[in-house]
């Protein structure tokens, strides 16, 4: 079968049924009686059309929930970071507390949201 998206597939259902009726009268003279048939494509675009409109809703959802996400975790992020920027400044940032707050910093560094840092993998050695 030649690559058709769901568009060109409805269109097509709908063609057929078309054509069927069409010469249905032709069709049973000849003995094939297409009723079925064009019940049966009607069905089948009318039920791609819904599937279609499904999966363009669950894109849209999946969409917006990754933006939703992406903001929680970016605003958690923020939130987390602040406090221990707050509880380092508050334990004396020398202290060996203090240390333990910065290496939980340091052990997201470059993957957090708004990192600043370069994402960017080293550059292999020459062969």
């Amino acid at each position: 079968m030649a690559a058709v998206n769901v568009t060109q597939c409805i269109g097509f259902l709908n063609e057929v049924a078309d054509f069927l009726d069409k010469y249905k009268v032709q069709l049973q003279a000849k003995k094939y009686d297409p009723t079925d048939d064009i019940a049966t494509a009607r069905a089948a675009a009318t039920a791609l059309s819904k599937l279609d409109s499904d999966q363009e809703k669950l894109k849209t959802d999946l969409a917006n929930k990754t933006t939703a996400v992406n903001a929680a975790c970016d605003g958690g992020y923020m939130d987390g970071s602040d406090a221990l920027t707050t509880a380092i400044s508050k334990l004396g940032s020398r202290s060996v507390e203090a240390k333990e707050g910065t290496r939980i910093r340091k052990s997201l560094r470059g993957r957090g949201p708004n990192n600043g840092g370069d994402n960017t993998p080293p550059t292999p050695p020459n062969p």
